[in-house]
């Protein structure tokens, strides 16, 4: 019953951000061959600007490069992170905001209980929303004479999740501290667009970057985990959960 309520809070988005991350894993697959069509044209810029597009192109000659800069490090990660932010919102301090929260308490279950299962719940979907439509990468790319491997799949998959699970976690905790359901969100997005800006404007910057791990850049460029991002992602991630899970034990409803 806990499983098939937590579902029912959580379906839609889960359903609707499927559908356009594999809908967006198509469109890079399929794109590819019109984008190696426009290299005539990128002859006729000048300029600095001209060079650094041209760099960019030359890299994407390589498919698997083309994949990374184009879904791992971009359309998957952005749709992704909103979606596992949209899913940990929520909570027995959001159903207080509605009034269904003593109905929830009344269950012949213990407040972890609840936190456990809703918590593992939106883990499955983020885990899903991160490895189905990454398959269909893999799946679509003989569709344009490519091939791209399976552990390859499974790596980024697995490095986007650890590292994302801070996101996650993030904003389970602050939905164990605000009722209204849209504070948490708002603030994970900012915190998420801040991280993402300071990727952007300096990428070697600390020794631990959450968009360099949750991108596989070290993978991708090197062959290697960065486990020391890894390890890290995974003791922010669960102190957080812990905080979240001992507010919501003392909170008095």
């Amino acid at each position: 019953m806990l499983w098939y309520k937590s579902w029912l809070e959580t379906r839609w988005w889960f359903l609707v951000g499927l559908s356009i991350l594999i809908a967006a894993a198509a469109g890079v697959v399929l794109l590819h061959p019109w984008v190696m069509r426009m290299e005539p044209n990128l002859e006729t810029l000048g300029g600095p600007m001209g060079e650094k597009i041209r760099a960019a192109f030359n890299l994407m000659r390589d498919y698997r490069t083309y994949v990374w800069t184009q879904w791992w490090s971009k359309n998957l990660v952005e749709i992704w992170t909103l979606l596992a932010i949209r899913t940990a919102a929520g909570g027995l301090l959001a159903e207080s905001s509605h009034g269904s929260a003593l109905f929830t308490l009344a269950l012949p279950v213990s407040r972890r209980r609840l936190f456990g299962v809703r918590c593992a719940l939106g883990l499955s979907e983020i885990a899903m929303l991160a490895l189905i439509p990454s398959l269909a990468v893999r799946i679509l790319s003989p569709w344009i004479n490519q091939t791209y491997r399976l552990s390859d799949v499974l790596v980024h998959s697995a490095l986007l999740l650890v590292a994302g699970l801070v996101f996650f976690s993030f904003t389970v905790l602050l939905s164990s501290v605000f009722t209204d359901q849209w504070k948490p969100i708002l603030i994970s997005l900012g915190a998420a667009i801040l991280i993402g800006l300071t990727w952007t404007l300096a990428p070697d910057f600390p020794l631990f970057n959450l968009v360099a791990v949750m991108i596989g850049r070290d993978y991708h460029f090197y062959g290697r985990i960065p486990w020391q991002g890894v390890l890290t992602a995974l003791a922010l991630s669960a102190g957080m959960l812990y905080g979240a899970l001992r507010l919501v034990e003392r909170r008095d409803f």
